[in-house]
């Protein structure tokens, strides 16, 4: 498996993700997006578990060995915003999985594209902990 083809689906993920978020629920087509979202959501799931669990498994390891990973949609999130001058996506800051560590800090993991990366925010720091181009083993 690919992480060109990781990343390209990540955004056809992000693209659907995104414009669902951006539809009223009373848009009649609402309810055909939102079912085609959740059967790519599943497709993706299973074509990248076994490529990403590993990762997962590793950063929860290190961050926060109590709480388990996740399915890899679980870390992608609602809303991105594209910026199409640097080809870069930027989430809110609100979006992805919650995590604390043992002093009570709040941390939110998520995927990001161009290149394929898992980005820990906080209320104070922000942090690649993997990327696409480095080994499996190098868990920042």
């Amino acid at each position: 498996m690919s992480y060109k083809r990781l990343n390209s689906d990540l955004i056809d993920l992000i693209d659907l993700r995104n414009e669902l978020y951006e539809m009223a629920f009373n848009d009649p087509k609402y309810d055909d997006l939102e079912d085609e979202l959740h059967d790519f959501e599943d497709t993706f799931n299973r074509r990248y578990q076994e490529l990403i669990e590993p990762i997962l498994i590793r950063i929860h390891k290190k961050l926060t060995p109590e709480i388990p990973h996740l399915i890899p949609t679980a870390y992608v999130g609602n809303h991105y915003e594209y910026l199409s001058e640097t080809d870069t996506y930027e989430t809110d800051g609100t979006s992805g999985v919650v995590l604390e560590n043992g002093q009570g800090h709040n941390f939110r993991l998520t995927f990001i594209p161009n290149p394929t990366r898992l980005l820990l925010t906080s209320s104070r720091d922000m942090q690649v902990v993997w990327n696409e181009n480095q080994p499996d083993e190098a868990i920042k």
